[in-house]
């Protein structure tokens, strides 16, 4: 399986450490955000990785190469990340994940056991989902569950509707990235090019089997702005 690491944009709430860094090189403890991932996917057998590269994208070259640990590296541009969102990003994947992939938000610290689960979970398409987190704020990726099913995923939930925390974790089979990608497609032609990619998904859910896996008793953290960073550094 390959894995498509979303690393384009600079993270300006994470200023002033981004303003001359990618959100993705943020070190923790002796290691990057990106090195952290990376060593996860090393630990699931996983030896290809596509990295969405734009805002500094020579540092995430220069520090990863196109070899890491045994990881295949494969660089990706989006020269378009100052004026669109992620789902742009995604789309430029659509010929490297066209035979399924794992899709991972660039900005996420999480126990490895996460990707373990989902990796080697039964269901070809899935997504991980924090089911202890309801009471979430409004920036927040909010997911619906039923039945194990991914059913919603938007930050437009509303607090009766939510089951959990959409983590920023996915696996898509070949079909599954196929009609991923369609949608995505759509949304660019409809001139959405600053919307998220959980748009496509949200959509694609609705006629779909999605599964959802539960974060269970690991932990995981997304870095948005420098309280999260700082958080996350007090847990190491």
């Amino acid at each position: 399986m390959k894995a498509v690491i979303l690393a384009a944009g600079q993270g300006k709430r994470l200023m002033p450490l981004t303003s001359e860094l990618p959100k993705s090189l943020l070190d923790i403890k002796g290691k990057s955000i990106l090195e952290r991932i990376l060593d996860n996917l090393l630990e699931c057998g996983i030896n290809e990785a596509a990295i969405v590269v734009g805002f500094q994208e020579e540092k995430i070259r220069g520090k990863i190469g196109t070899e890491y640990r045994g990881i295949r590296v494969t660089y990706i541009t989006n020269p378009l990340y100052k004026i669109t969102n992620n789902i742009f990003s995604v789309w430029l994947c659509h010929e490297y994940g066209r035979e399924g992939f794992l899709l991972i938000n660039g900005d996420d610290v999480f126990d490895s056991k996460i990707l373990h689960n989902i990796v080697n979970s039964e269901h070809a398409n899935a997504a991980v989902i924090d089911l202890s987190k309801t009471n979430l704020p409004e920036e927040a990726m909010k997911a619906t569950v039923k039945n194990g099913l991914l059913t919603a995923v938007s930050k437009k939930i509303p607090p009766s509707e939510t089951s959990g925390d959409a983590i920023g974790i996915y696996k898509f089979s070949e079909e599954g990235a196929t009609r991923l990608f369609t949608e995505i497609k759509q949304l660019l032609l409809d001139e959405q090019h600053n919307t998220f990619y959980l748009v496509a998904l949200d959509k694609l859910i609705k006629n779909f089997e999605f599964h959802a896996i539960a974060t269970e008793d690991t932990w995981w953290d997304e870095i948005d702005d420098l309280n999260d960073y700082n958080n996350v550094l007090a847990r190491f």
